[in-house]
C-alpha cells in the first residue's frame, strides 16, 4: 500500500530531512509537503501519457453551441488533466488525423455531433501509480522542497537531476506497454492523402 505520506516521506528522504507521520504533523517538512504534494501529482500526472492514467469516455454533448467556429460542444470530465485525441468513430482505435477541435476551459469544441475523448485523469489514490512513477513523484517533490528545506542551491540542482534521471526511467517502463498510436494514425493519414488503400503492418 502506498500512500501521499509515503511518497512524501520519499522526498524527504532524498533530503536528508526528517521523515513525519501525518500531512498535518506539527512540522514545517509536513506542512511544505502537504501544501506541495497535490500539484506536484497533478503536474507529473499530465507531463506524459501514462498507462494508468488514460481514460476514454464518450462526452455528453452541451445544450448550447458555440457562437461561432464549431456547431457543437462537449463537456470534458471533471477529472480531466489533459485532452489527449478526440474521435468521431470509436471503432477506429486512432483518431482521424483531420478531426478539427479545440479545448476551451471545461468543454470541446468540435464539428461531429458525436465525439469520444481520450484523456489524461486525475488519479488521486496513489495505490493506482506505477511504481516507476512513485519514484519519479517523490523525485520531483524533493527538487521542489529543496529549497525551502535545505536553502541550498547545490541540493536543489542534484534534485532536479535525480528528477529527469526517475521520470526518464518511468517513461521509458511505462512506454513499453503497447503499440505506437503515434505512428499507426500518420500511415492512416498518409493512405488517405495519397490514394492508397493500403497502410502497411501495425508497429
Amino acid at each position: 500500500m502506498t500512500s501521499e505520506v509515503d511518497i512524501s516521506n520519499i522526498a524527504l528522504a532524498y533530503l536528508g530531512a526528517n521523515q513525519i507521520t501525518s500531512l498535518d504533523d506539527d512540522s514545517n517538512d509536513a506542512a511544505l509537503c502537504k501544501l506541495m504534494y497535490a500539484g506536484l501529482r497533478d503536474t507529473v500526472l499530465a507531463d506524459r501519457e501514462w498507462t494508468f492514467a488514460v481514460a476514454r469516455v464518450q462526452l455528453p454533448a452541451l445544450a448550447a453551441a458555440p457562437d461561432w467556429g464549431y456547431t457543437y460542444q462537449f463537456q470534458l470530465p471533471p477529472d480531466v488533466l489533459r485532452v489527449l485525441n478526440l474521435s468521431d468513430d470509436k471503432t477506429q482505435p486512432v483518431p482521424p488525423y483531420d478531426l478539427k477541435w479545440r479545448r476551451e476551459g471545461s468543454a470541446v469544441a468540435c464539428n461531429s455531433a458525436t465525439i469520444y475523448v481520450r484523456y489524461l485523469k486525475r488519479i488521486e489514490d496513489p495505490n493506482k501509480f506505477s511504481p516507476h512513477f512513485v519514484q519519479a513523484l517523490a523525485a520531483r517533490m524533493a527538487a521542489d522542497l529543496a529549497w525551502p528545506i535545505t536553502n541550498s542551491r547545490e541540493t536543489v540542482e542534484q534534485m532536479t537531476q535525480l528528477y529527469a534521471l526517475k521520470l526518464q526511467d518511468a517513461m521509458a517502463v511505462d512506454g513499453m506497454q503497447g503499440s505506437s498510436d503515434v505512428l499507426r494514425a500518420k500511415q492512416l493519414h498518409s493512405a488517405r492523402y495519397s490514394g492508397s488503400s493500403s497502410v502497411g503492418p501495425y508497429v
